[in-house]
């Protein structure tokens, strides 16, 4: 099984393949693929909000449960696999919230095209670069009568190449579409079963006490349950919920359901969410809070080939070991050479860079690439990591991906000759064109790294810190 990833979507996260190491894990054999949603927090989906304390019949958990349940107490593994109109397959999900209501969700990379393709057969999430970050995240409202392209996406198509040479991508507008196709209840203990299709597209999720489904509206699912049966609750001695049946369906986006469909290729790549329904409520109710996501469209290697959603895949690729420094919102970097050496970069036809996501200082030693990204065990120069997050989001919205090197054997970087001189290896001994230096000298002690356990313990706190990294720019 392997992992892989980027954690992306939603203020302030870094968009890059390294991050989505800890949000997915996926094994394709024989054309399927088998992804488990893991926790994200409730501001990585749009729209954001908070977490929902009620069931799907509006009936309070106990506040034990509000206070130690979380989401990484939940298993939700997806197996799918891509035909010419989409997703297909099945999720099988233990331990979500009891007798609670989840919408099923697509949601794109900005700036792909599988991104276009979501938002087109579903809605856009808007958010417009301040100068300095992306801000008055919304969506897009008007759905006009189900047809496509419908208000919304004329919205979209006007902006979308509004330019601005200050933001990351060029433009003044952010896009992110997502499609809503699917919905469930859980029953008692948390646990469902749903077969999928992506051949609808809903706007929102309503119980039919709160309104009465259309004729173009989608499917009514319906749940009867006893809450006093779920430890989530209040014990039946203190208060005794009567069993209830509860009917919800999902309000049509675009029409007809059952007949809106993707058009995904071999680089197709999107985040599969399950989002909480708050059904409009307040308080307790929530605000659908994104739960569990995992992303897929992430090269795997099977056996000695690479392949991309289950095809073969090849690529060219550059060593752009600088981009980082040049990112940097630093007097040293210089964003307007880095956007354009990545334009040059696609225009060529290269789609894979290797590029350093670990430096180490301190900056007033010799030979070396500065400023360093870590400055010391633990501290990171907020400048360099600043032109990580842009470098990154950069290239994701260029479709190009990236080889993510995390230290470096070699002197240039600091590297492992630094972390061994951190952890008690004495002064370095570089190598030529150090006066004096020997390249056998400095190599031996660069591989002190492997048996020097707080030289690793520091390697691996940083590789911590990057997974957990919410980055400035996406």
């Amino acid at each position: 099984m392997n992992t892989r990833s980027t954690r992306t979507l939603g203020s302030g996260v870094v968009a890059a393949a390294l991050i989505l190491l800890s949000l997915a894990m996926v094994d394709s054999a024989f054309g399927t693929t088998t992804i488990y949603l893991k926790d994200i927090d409730s501001g990585l989906t749009s729209p954001t909000g908070s977490y929902r304390w009620l069931d799907v019949a509006d009936h309070p958990y106990i506040a034990a449960y509000q206070t130690t349940y979380n989401y990484t107490q939940a298993t939700v593994e997806v197996q799918y696999d891509i035909f010419t109109g989409g997703l297909a397959g099945t999720l099988t999900a233990t331990n979500l919230k009891p007798n609670f209501a989840y919408q099923l969700k697509l949601v794109g990379f900005p700036g792909t095209s599988s991104n276009e393709a979501i938002g087109l057969a579903g809605r856009w999430w808007q958010e417009e670069w301040n100068g300095s970050v992306w801000a008055n995240g919304q969506n897009l409202n008007r759905k006009g009568d189900g047809t496509s392209p419908n208000n919304n996406d004329i919205t979209y198509l006007s902006r979308r190449d509004d330019p601005d040479p200050t933001s990351p991508t060029g433009f003044n507008y952010k896009f992110t579409g997502y499609l809503l196709f699917d919905y469930f209840i859980t029953d008692g203990d948390g646990d469902a079963i749903l077969d999928f299709v992506t051949d609808s597209s809903y706007h929102v999720l309503w119980k039919v006490t709160q309104r009465s489904p259309l004729a173009d509206d989608g499917p009514t699912k319906a749940t009867t349950f006893d809450a006093n049966d779920s430890p989530a609750y209040a014990d039946s001695s203190v208060f005794d919920y009567p069993s209830q049946t509860i009917n919800i369906f999902g309000e049509w986006e675009r029409k007809p359901v059952g007949g809106v469909f993707l058009t995904p290729d071999q680089n197709f790549s999107a985040q599969m969410i399950l989002t909480e329904e708050s059904f409009h409520g307040g308080g307790l109710a929530g605000n659908w809070a994104g739960a569990m996501g995992a992303s897929f469209g992430f090269v795997e290697r099977e056996g000695i080939a690479l392949t991309l959603n289950g095809a073969s895949h090849v690529f060219v690729g550059a060593n752009f070991w600088y981009g980082i420094n040049l990112a940097a919102n630093h007097p040293s970097g210089d964003r307007e050479r880095l956007l354009r050496e990545l334009d040059r970069f696609q225009n060529l036809g290269i789609t894979n860079l290797r590029i350093m996501a670990g430096s180490e200082g301190p900056n007033s030693e010799p030979w070396r690439m500065i400023p360093a990204l870590q400055t010391s065990p633990g501290n990171y120069d907020p400048d360099i990591l600043d032109g990580l997050d842009f470098l990154l989001y950069a290239m994701k919205v260029r479709n190009l991906r990236a080889v993510m090197v995390l230290t470096n054997f070699w002197h240039w970087s600091g590297g492992m000759a630094q972390y061994v001189n951190w952890n008690g290896g004495g002064a370095i001994p570089y190598p030529p064109p150090e006066s004096g230096g020997d390249w056998d000298q400095y190599q031996a002690y660069a591989a002190g790294f492997y048996s020097n356990s707080g030289a690793i313990d520091d390697y691996r706190n940083h590789i911590e810190f990057l997974v957990n990294h919410m980055g400035s720019c996406d």
